[in-house]
């Protein structure tokens, strides 16, 4: 915005004037955001603490984090309390009602108490670097595994996508941008130094996600789970990519992988190349639909059925007759 960016090179701008409502607003964003950052720093802290944050760095190196990708993704720890984070912030005078609004404090019953507790934190960045959220990975099999900060008046999960701050300059070089789904996925391809990458967090991709993304990179390689699960989430996600006319991909794991296994397993090279025979959207969608309902004369009925949406939704007319072509081929159907 031309604030952040006035901001940004010390250039005084006249405000227009704002009514008490819109004041209002802006005050308590500035005031979360105070609070966000202060967390982070705080969760980071407990991190480096040679007692406290002890299991947490070994549960890090195990997952083969550098210290230099924890500390640029701001990493940190929740220490096993009930109240760790409103004692912190109560020592400053900050309301505990401020908490809540931020998402660090769960009100139940009239008593207040922290939302994350032993759990790695990773902080959410919105794209100018400011902390908007927080993710929390338990170090065990507790469930859930995951728990991710609440909508909040500086957190839309629709348009946040985790670590474009740290991606957005690779990607406008490379002119495109792996996706993965989760926090690890993400980490592991930076450690291997793969810069040009986003996560979704768990929600599906939207198109908010998709038009943010479209300002830093022309082709979008999904890099989702081989699991079921992930075959059905990135299968979702192309529909959105062909409506808003991106150039989407997808890069199939073998079986048994995550991004983060396969990464680490493979190395960076082999993963590139991998990237590079990634297949496009719309023939990905037709294997994949060929596979599951086969090619009796029921499982091309069901094809056809299958791929209507996803062929009316591509925004170019030519190429969805070239589409419909290459189906009508693959199907021997007129």
């Amino acid at each position: 915005s031309v604030g952040f960016l006035a901001k940004r090179y010390g250039i005084q701008i006249p405000s227009r004037k704002m009514s008490p409502r819109q004041k209002k607003e802006l005050e308590e964003k500035e005031r979360l955001l105070r609070i966000n950052a202060q967390a982070a720093e705080h969760f980071k802290r407990a991190l480096e603490k040679p007692g406290t944050g002890k299991k947490a760095r070994q549960f890090l190196d195990k997952r083969q984090m550098t210290p230099e990708i924890t500390g640029r993704f701001l990493l940190g720890y929740a220490p096993k309390s009930w109240t760790d984070i409103i004692q912190h912030f109560s020592r400053q005078g900050t309301a505990v009602e401020d908490l809540e609004k931020a998402g660090l404090v769960v009100a139940n019953k009239g008593r207040h108490y922290d939302r994350f507790r032993d759990r790695i934190i990773f902080p959410i960045l919105d794209v100018h670097g400011k902390v908007v959220g927080f993710g929390g990975r338990c170090l065990d099999d507790s469930l859930p595994k995951y728990l991710n900060s609440p909508e909040t008046p500086v957190y839309h999960k629709s348009k946040t996508l985790y670590g474009l701050h740290a991606a957005k300059e690779a990607c406008r070089r490379s002119g495109s941008a792996f996706i993965v789904e989760g926090y690890f996925d993400l980490l592991a391809l930076q450690c291997k130094g793969i810069q040009n990458v986003v996560a979704t967090l768990g929600t599906a991709l939207t198109r908010q996600h998709v038009r943010v993304m479209k300002g830093y990179a022309k082709q979008m390689i999904l890099v989702f789970d081989s699991d079921e699960a992930g075959i059905k989430a990135a299968k979702r996600s192309l529909t959105v990519f062909m409506e808003e006319k991106v150039d989407a991909r997808i890069l199939v794991l073998p079986e048994g992988t995550d991004p983060d296994s396969y990464i680490q397993e493979v190395g960076a090279d082999r993963f590139i190349k991998a990237a590079e025979s990634a297949e496009a959207a719309m023939p990905f969608l037709e294997t994949s639909a060929i596979e599951q309902h086969g090619l009796s004369l029921e499982g091309k009925v069901r094809v056809v059925d299958a791929l209507k949406g996803p062929l009316g939704s591509l925004a170019d007319s030519v190429s969805r007759s070239v589409y419909i072509r290459d189906l009508a081929e693959r199907l021997d159907i007129d």
